[in-house]
């Protein structure tokens, strides 16, 4: 498995968010039942932004990403993680 060890680390402006899988499913009388789908129900995903990279340096993440082609998983660890996940980068966006 791949490791994603960037030249720079991501700017502060980074972002997470969580999109939990559940089912709620109701019963007569206003009764409701709620529970998780699934072995990895806590979908999670992650904006990460760098704000200043030289062109090599951008490059770099660049084809890093590309020889992945949004499907195939890879190992990172945000900057405020404590240790490494697996991640899969479908999109990305280069600015010059």
């Amino acid at each position: 498995m791949p490791t994603f060890s960037p030249p720079v680390i991501p700017s502060k402006t980074t972002s997470r968010a969580h999109s939990p899988t559940t089912v709620d499913i109701r019963y007569g009388s206003g009764y409701s039942q709620r529970g998780i789908v699934g072995i990895n129900q806590d979908r999670r995903t992650a904006s990460v932004i760098w704000s200043t990279l030289t062109h090599a340096d951008a490059t770099t993440i660049e084809q890093f990403f590309e020889a992945r082609l949004g499907y195939e998983s890879f190992d990172y660890q945000l900057p405020t993680d404590s240790a490494s996940r697996k991640w899969i980068c479908k999109t990305w966006q280069r600015s010059e």
